[in-house]
């Protein structure tokens, strides 16, 4: 695509500007997700340093994004994607508090433990 084009891939800022409710899905293990989380905050790329720094998220847009976002573009919202009584009670436990962190170090955060409807799933609690 170029380093142009590819800068203005996923203009998150723009959109949430704009008032634009996103979700976000990643395909893969856990870790995958904090990854994406850290690329919308930081814009870092793998090859070509960071591109469209303007269009950076804060931790706390991604995270909605992944959680309430994907709830509400599937028409979910009332039942996931915060947790609030009466909701799936589905939550991760991370070794690093990702919102007071360095932003780079968000990509290397580790999953202690899942939760699924309320019950642990994977994992255990130090």
């Amino acid at each position: 695509m170029g380093k142009d084009r590819t800068a203005k891939a996923s203009p998150h800022r723009d959109y949430l500007a704009n008032g634009v409710v996103l979700g976000g899905g990643v395909d893969g293990m856990p870790f995958a997700m904090l990854l994406a989380i850290c690329s919308c905050v930081t814009r870092q790329t793998r090859d070509e340093g960071i591109l469209g720094p303007e269009q950076r998220a804060t931790v706390e847009e991604p995270v909605r994004m992944y959680t309430w976002g994907s709830a509400y573009v599937m028409h979910e919202e009332a039942d996931k994607g915060s947790l609030e009584r009466g909701k799936y009670g589905d939550l991760v436990v991370l070794d690093n508090d990702i919102f007071s962190c360095p932003d780079d170090d968000i990509r290397d955060t580790s999953v202690l433990a899942t939760f699924v409807g309320g019950r642990l799933a994977w994992g255990s609690l130090p």
